[in-house]
């Protein structure tokens, strides 16, 4: 990621993982943590929030693939590689633009059919 701009491809990673901020925030919660395991009370202090609200950030990572576990387990980066490097890019985004990584998170995501005409759009010195 080089400029000053999120890259498109990471905003669509963003809108694909993190409905909110706190689900950046659970996901650098357990990024922190390396591969090693964090109870949901570990996590649920480094994030500020009760266990029961950091559990419901939590499932919903799970649930969306960038980490793995339970409330009785723990919780880890998850084991498969392309969600893993996802969740890299999302942790690399969050130090390098976090600004705009969160007004991303926020900003409605480009429609299917939109992104598809903008393909098709003549750019300004194109041939």
């Amino acid at each position: 990621m080089t400029g000053n701009t999120l890259p498109d491809a990471v905003k669509r990673l963003a809108h694909r993982h993190l409905p909110s901020a706190s689900h950046l925030q659970g996901l650098a919660a357990i990024w922190a943590n390396g591969t090693d395991e964090a109870s949901l009370d570990v996590v649920a202090r480094r994030m500020s929030m009760a266990p029961e609200a950091a559990l419901v950030v939590l499932t919903d990572l799970v649930r969306t693939g960038v980490i793995e576990g339970s409330a009785t387990t723990g919780f880890r980066v998850t084991a498969d590689e392309q969600h893993a490097a996802e969740a890299a890019l999302l942790i690399d985004a969050n130090e390098r633009f976090p600004v705009q990584l969160i007004r991303s998170i926020y900003e409605p995501a480009p429609s299917p059919a939109k992104s598809f005409a903008d393909a098709f759009v003549l750019r300004k010195g194109a041939p």
